[in-house]
């Protein structure tokens, strides 16, 4: 195995969330620019990839029956690239919005592989270890992204969509050390055939956790602006610390799960509905970004553990089907975020950020408590089912 290998699967991961970290601190000037379009339609600059990228995720799969991961691959990263820095010469709003739809064509393409080439090539703790690494090198490649666009968007808000340059570099790697050999057959799974049961609840949760970790983006930089807290360049850092949390969420994901054994999964709901608390009650910057930090941390350590449940004991054969499936959950719950939104502030009567993350807030909080409520009296009937039998 190549020294290289690593770090040119672990570049792909630089580019998921990419897609959207780079282009949200702009929309503020974009809303400006574009004055004339509706909010809804500014917001979709910042998802609309998303809805391509579930198709495409599919289609990924399909093309890998007939061409080898790397061909594939190689053509995603190509479309995204050009897609991403097209945008740049956009001159109405629905020019841009088809940008984002070519956008999320080639990223379709590439994100499956992100996760499936790891499947394929490492077993055990090192796939844990790597699972962990990739999420931290997709909050990395969002950190970078949403502090440059920021900058950027203040001098003009065509500059932040050069940044899907960064592409290119990824491609060049992937096209010198990637193997070009067809990686469908055998593995180490023993499942083949149809798709596990697990990985459709699995999918699910997916959706829900992308769908309320996404309401940041679109609404950070309207957020601060509504409530006087910062510019577009401090929307980019208030995201950033949402990618600085999920990135040490990678490499601590392990003592994590430790510390937190079975209660897990509700540890890390009840820290993202405190993140929400945080900016629900905000009045400086500083809690903001605490509130930020706190969500990407747990949504960022929860993302890991989805992968490696639906991943376990699967053929190579299954490995880009399941990955897609996952992968297409993270953005529909991506292009839900702006809908989910809307829905809350039609049915409260409160269009505004603060009160969305106050919904937040309180949804995740009573069921991070039923969780735990759950876990409680289902471990108090074992003890007593035990003490019976002794």
């Amino acid at each position: 195995m190549s020294k290289m290998l690593k770090p040119t699967i672990l570049s792909l991961s630089l580019l998921t969330i990419i897609s959207t970290s780079a282009v949200s601190p702009a929309l503020g000037e974009i809303s400006d620019y574009f004055s004339s379009a509706d909010r809804f339609l500014i917001q979709l600059v910042a998802v609309l990839h998303a809805l391509a990228i579930v198709p495409s995720l599919f289609f990924a799969s399909w093309l890998t029956s007939r061409f080898t991961k790397k061909k594939v691959l190689l053509v995603g990263l190509a479309v995204f690239s050009l897609a991403g820095m097209g945008a740049v010469f956009a001159n109405s709003i629905f020019s841009l919005l088809v940008f984002r739809v070519f956008l999320g064509i080639g990223l379709g393409l590439v994100i499956p592989f992100s996760t499936a080439l790891i499947s394929d090539y490492f077993d055990g703790e090192e796939k844990e270890r790597m699972m962990g690494l990739s999420s931290s090198f997709n909050m990395l490649g969002a950190m970078v992204a949403l502090t440059c666009s920021g900058y950027l968007a203040m001098v003009s808000w065509r500059l932040p969509f050069l940044i899907y340059g960064v592409g290119i570099p990824v491609l060049i790697l992937n096209l010198v050390y990637l193997p070009d050999v067809i990686q469908d057959q055998g593995g180490e799974g023993t499942v083949t055939g149809d798709v596990p049961a697990r990985v459709y609840p699995v999918a699910g949760l997916m959706f829900l956790f992308c769908m309320i970790f996404f309401i940041l983006t679109p609404t950070m930089a309207l957020f601060l602006r509504d409530n006087s807290l910062g510019d577009s360049s401090m929307a980019g850092i208030a995201i950033s610390f949402s990618t600085i949390g999920g990135f040490f969420s990678g490499f601590l994901l392990t003592r994590t799960r430790k510390w937190t054994g079975k209660l897990f999964f509700p540890s890390m709901l009840a820290m993202m509905s405190m993140g929400f608390w945080f900016l629900y009650l905000s009045s400086v910057l500083g809690m903001v970004f605490l509130g930020s930090a706190v969500i990407g941390f747990a949504n960022r350590s929860i993302f890991p553990i989805f992968f490696l449940h639906a991943t376990r004991d699967i053929s190579r054969e299954q490995s880009v089907k399941v990955t897609a499936m996952l992968s297409s959950m993270i953005y529909v719950g991506q292009f839900t975020a702006p809908i989910f939104q809307k829905m809350v502030g039609f049915v409260f009567h409160d269009t505004t950020a603060r009160f969305l993350y106050l919904f937040v807030a309180l949804l995740t909080t009573v069921t991070a408590v039923a969780l735990v409520t759950h876990y409680i009296f289902k471990r108090q009937r074992e003890l007593q089912y035990s003490s019976k039998e002794i």
